[in-house]
């Protein structure tokens, strides 16, 4: 990783030019910190946040061009929070051109495990030109997505799915995706979508906030 933060709190990542690791910024186990005004390129991972890194604050990055993981077992991404990490804030960030997520919040991506991200805000940001936009997956619930420009997504603009509860997706722009702008796999409760400016979804109508 080229900045790599293990059990830390109250730690500023500023000002920096990060290119060529496996992740840009990692923080496993870290919280209370902020990060931003970094640009954040050519990784495996953008900025990553894992096992319980909690209220953390990521805005004002470029995160671009994350792109050295380039098959779907090895997917990468932009901004990614996994692993009972909650409570952080992502946001006024530009997101663009990432393999595979702008944004993912997932519990447990892929293996299994019974963790969640829980009370997580993703908004303002302007999410591009990634294989999807957001994802809200796996064990991820009452988080809330608002307020983010999302263009131009391979697949989906935004993704609810594989048994996450209670998020709000509220007042995004989502536009040009490839396949849908707003996908939810009918799994979980209480998910509800409100003020959205999109063109398809599925299913075509979607529980209201």
């Amino acid at each position: 990783s080229g900045i790599h933060l293990i059990n830390s709190t109250n730690v500023e990542i500023k000002n920096g030019i990060i290119s060529n690791f496996s992740a840009g910024i990692l923080l496993t186990g870290s919280s209370n910190n902020s990060i931003h005004n970094n640009e954040v390129f050519g990784n495996s991972n953008g900025i990553a946040l894992l096992f319980s890194s909690n209220n953390n604050n990521i805005h004002d990055n470029f995160v671009h061009d994350n792109l050295l993981a380039q098959s779907v077992p090895s997917c990468g991404g932009g901004v990614i929070i996994e692993f009972n990490s909650n409570s952080n804030l992502v946001h006024d960030n530009r997101i663009d051109h990432n393999f595979c997520f702008g944004v993912v919040l997932a519990g447990a991506f892929g293996l299994g495990f019974p963790d969640q991200v829980q009370f997580n805000v993703v908004f303002d940001n302007e999410i591009t030109n990634n294989l999807t936009g957001i994802e809200v997956v796996i064990n991820a619930n009452n988080n809330i997505v608002k307020d983010n420009e999302i263009s131009n997504s391979q697949f989906q603009g935004i993704i609810v799915g594989f048994n996450s509860n209670s998020n709000q997706i509220t007042d995004n722009e989502i536009a040009n995706s490839g396949n849908l702008d707003l996908f939810w796999d009918q799994t979980g409760v209480s998910n509800c979508w409100g003020d959205n400016q999109f063109t398809t979804s599925s299913p075509a109508i979607l529980p209201s906030c």
